[in-house]
């Protein structure tokens, strides 16, 4: 075993021991990452049901543009950006 070899062996003898599953540190690791992955989801879950109302509101003001018919192009564009937006949100909300 080369010098290399055995300073890999000690290096792992120092580590190993500190993070083996168990251990307060190796806990504590797994608790935060699990607190960082609650604060993802509850933030994309914020930003769908914020994604869901803007997408209503462009149907909707896209109707009302497209009834009035002074802005009818402008209307129907707005309305299906906000199916679009829709659809897209529902495919990664079921993610």
């Amino acid at each position: 075993m080369g010098v290399e070899g055995r300073v890999n062996v000690e290096i792992g003898k120092l580590l190993i021991p500190h993070l083996s599953p168990g251990n307060q540190i190796w806990d504590a690791v797994f608790r935060e990452l699990g607190l960082i992955q609650e604060f993802v989801l509850e933030l994309k879950d914020w930003f769908i049901d914020f994604g869901r109302v803007l997408s209503g509101a462009l149907i909707v003001i896209g109707v009302v543009l497209w009834a009035s018919d002074v802005f009818s192009y402008k209307g129907r564009k707005l309305i299906t950006a906000g199916v679009i937006l829709f659809f897209v949100l529902e495919a990664i909300a079921s993610i």
